[in-house]
């Protein structure tokens, strides 16, 4: 699905970052957008019709990547790009890192 990858573009970067309330809009965008594809009725609930088509959530993707990011990320041999996640501002400002959301359920 084309638009999944659009909205998944650098998810590890800011998938940290975005507030409860914006993953949920971005889980009913693919609701819409799967909606109109499978041309299921208004009756028929989101979740039904996302366990049927098999299409797991855009937070559950966006995860997946980050984690496999992060392990590949492990794997270089260059210093600079293993410690990528960690290096992004003083941490007395209390934001998230791209890496917390590995750490996330």
């Amino acid at each position: 699905m084309y638009v999944k990858t659009i909205i998944t573009y650098a998810g590890p970067a800011w998938g940290a970052l975005i507030s409860t309330a914006n993953w949920r809009r971005l889980e009913a965008v693919q609701s819409i957008a799967l909606r109109i594809i499978t041309g299921s009725p208004w009756f028929v609930r989101n979740t039904v019709i996302s366990k049927s088509s098999q299409v797991p959530s855009i937070q559950s993707t966006i995860t997946q990547n980050s984690k496999n990011m992060f392990i590949k990320l492990q794997q270089f041999n260059y210093n600079h790009l293993q410690s990528i996640g960690k290096m992004i501002g003083p941490p007395e400002l209390n934001r998230n890192r791209p890496g917390e959301l590995t750490r996330r359920t």
